[in-house]
């Protein structure tokens, strides 16, 4: 994959994750990185990325409430998402594989 043509929206609202989530990535393709939720899935919607990376507990609006918007607009159904979170529960992991 050539990292020019390659785009990756990560969205989480802490600072320190979207900062160290960006260094893993960035030499493998473009990142574009929001807090908020709300103005990633636009984002998402005008970009078209190849991959999201979505924290699941978000103030507005959540990670999963962002994957449905995602899933359900038939332009971005199809781009995957990678759920990060520092929740350990079973049913977090339910709901994201869902």
């Amino acid at each position: 994959m050539d990292s020019e043509t390659q785009k990756v929206v990560i969205i989480d609202d802490e600072p320190t994750t979207l900062l160290l989530l960006e260094s893993a990535v960035e030499s493998l393709a473009k990142v574009v990185t929001f807090s908020q939720s709300v103005q990633a899935f636009e984002s998402v919607k005008l970009h078209r990325p190849d991959l999201v990376v979505l924290d699941i507990s978000m103030p507005k609006m959540s990670g999963f409430e962002v994957c449905k918007q995602i899933k359900v607009c038939p332009d971005t159904a199809s781009i995957p998402i990678i759920f990060v979170t520092s929740h350990s529960d079973i049913e977090n992991e339910r709901i994201a594989l869902s």
